[in-house]
């Protein structure tokens, strides 16, 4: 095996979550989505939208990984750091696109995946994603309760509302517990659906529907309520049940839900950074993997 340098391991980090982010956007169909043909549910972004900000993110993800990387104090105290870089490149982000929020949220997602990576692969020179998600849920070990549970402000973010509102913890809780829905729901459907040689298209649309079978979508609350977050996670258990993208059934369905979405205002941006997150771990922890793209 050809051991790799610091640079190296920084760049395919950067190079995964890029490539990841940049594949995730273009997948159709995805259900009030923007994709390559759709701006989904959203009258002010697009395709090219999402690729002015991705410019930013990649450039993020790289910083973010070599922070990691360098880090080598507690990783308990390694966030607040890391949310520092963030509001920086959250700033150039909004400038890139003027001022329209597209990817803040999967900003904050890869730039703790990248710099758990980073850390890791200072001492390792493959992915392990059980070694990395328990680093993340080492950095971000009390961040609900200190953020959310005893939280006390004037002023709050929509997903401090929506825990006051609903009790759902969103990216916060999903930071806190290692990325729990990604490695129980993401990876193994994509993993699924790869093995059984389905291109990376629809592989993407695949792990979208198992990941939103879960997911408590801060988006989808954010734009309308918990009744319809409930629907919405019934509607992608039966679009699994009808055989996914793999089946008419199943794609008339995700067509269907297309429409639906799009008239509701429904847009589960939460869920779309977490495939995001599910495809980068994948790319990352299989580096050589040969992937079907047509």
């Amino acid at each position: 095996m050809q051991l790799l340098a610091k640079t190296e391991k920084i760049d395919f980090i950067a190079d995964s979550l890029g490539k990841a982010i940049l594949f995730e956007v273009c997948t159709h169909p995805k259900p009030g989505l923007v994709t390559r043909f759709s701006k989904g549910a959203h009258c002010d972004m697009n395709v090219f939208t999402f690729m002015s900000s991705s410019v930013v993110l990649i450039r993020a993800f790289k910083e973010f990984a070599n922070y990691g990387y360098e880090y080598d104090d507690s990783l308990s105290k390694l966030l607040p750091q890391l949310r520092e870089l963030g509001i920086e490149y959250e700033k150039q982000i909004l400038t890139a696109t003027g001022n329209i929020n597209t990817q803040r949220g999967i900003l904050f997602a890869g730039g703790v995946l990248a710099a758990a990576t980073g850390n890791y692969l200072r001492e390792h020179q493959q992915v392990n994603s059980n070694e990395v998600f328990s680093r993340i849920r080492l950095i971000c070990k009390g961040l609900v309760e200190r953020e959310l549970e005893t939280c006390e402000k004037t002023k709050f973010t929509a997903g401090e509302l929506l825990y006051k509102k609903y009790g759902i913890t969103g990216i916060r809780g999903e930071v806190q517990e290692g990325f729990k829905s990604v490695k129980n729901k993401g990876l193994p459907a994509l993993k699924e659906a790869l093995a059984n040689g389905a291109n990376i298209n629809n592989s993407l649309v695949h792990t979208l529907l198992s990941l939103l079978t879960v997911t408590e979508d801060s988006n989808i609350l954010w734009r309308t309520d918990k009744q319809i977050l409930d629907k919405v996670q019934k509607q992608a258990t039966k679009a699994l049940e009808l055989g996914s993208i793999f089946s008419q059934s199943g794609q008339d369905y995700i067509e269907f839900l297309e429409r639906d979405f799009i008239k509701q205002r429904i847009s589960p941006g939460g869920t779309a950074d977490l495939l995001s997150i599910t495809l980068a771990m994948y790319l990352m922890e299989n580096r050589d993997a040969k992937i079907k793209m047509f």
